[in-house]
């Protein structure tokens, strides 16, 4: 009886070793190129970690390294059709590795729209419009941007540095924290954190209009100025200087 089972569960194992694929450390890497018809690019992701930058062509390339089972066919899917790139990573039974990294390069200028769910999103110098929104627990990161932003965050943090945005729409919920920060001073900045905010302007003799009570941080506000920072947190909130 006790071989019986041996033999039985031994059996089991090498099914699910089968079914897991490539090893944990395997990678795959490649990368595609696509027309992109219009001055908008549409991002839709899903459990896959995105990086987008800005290229040096006028097409959309699109570079990604699968790791372990995400490597396994049709389980990654990466499309192109009508201004929408969709990319997935979702990886089924028994797996001990399952990673989908992904660098999305467009072209100077292009407007960027990012719907993701699980993902961790960063966007690094990009110089067009961006309007993103992650959600089920995935990150947001925002670096040196010069075009609006309106950001959301549902499970997860916000973080924007070095930003030259002149206007900045960004939203939480469930506890996410947002976390603000300029090289150039903004025009208008509007936040409604779950959790907590911190807004960081740049040094110099412009002064704003601090909308938004129980802000600390030492930045006076001036009724008058034409620069006007609106803050709501559900945890501390602050806005100040850098320096």
């Amino acid at each position: 009886m006790l071989s019986h089972w041996s033999t039985a569960f031994t059996a089991v194992v090498a099914v699910l070793v089968g079914s897991a694929g490539c090893s944990a450390g395997e990678t795959r890497s490649d990368s595609e190129t696509f027309p992109l018809p219009g001055d908008t690019l549409r991002i839709e992701a899903s459990e896959a970690t995105v990086r987008i930058e800005t290229g040096s062509t006028d097409s959309l390339v699109v570079e990604r390294t699968l790791t372990g089972s995400a490597g396994n066919d049709g389980n990654a899917t990466r499309s192109f059709e009508g201004g929408t790139l969709r990319l997935a990573v979702e990886c089924s039974g028994f797996v001990t590795s399952c990673e989908g990294d992904h660098i999305v390069r467009v072209p100077e200028g292009t407007a960027v729209v990012v719907e993701a769910s699980g993902s961790a999103v960063d966007i690094l110098s990009v110089s067009g419009d961006l309007e993103a929104s992650v959600t089920n627990d995935g990150s947001l990161r925002v670096v040196g941007s010069t075009g609006r932003l309106q950001l959301f965050g549902g499970g997860g943090s916000i973080v924007v540095s070095d930003a030259r945005s002149s206007v900045v729409t960004a939203r939480t919920s469930a506890d996410g924290d947002v976390e603000l920060g300029f090289a150039a001073p903004p025009e208008r900045v509007e936040v409604e954190a779950s959790g907590s905010a911190d807004i960081t302007v740049p040094e110099g003799p412009e002064t704003y209009r601090i909308e938004g009570s129980g802000v600390s941080g030492g930045v006076s506000s001036d009724a008058g100025s034409k620069r006007v920072i609106t803050v709501s947190a559900g945890g501390p909130a602050r806005v100040t200087k850098a320096g």
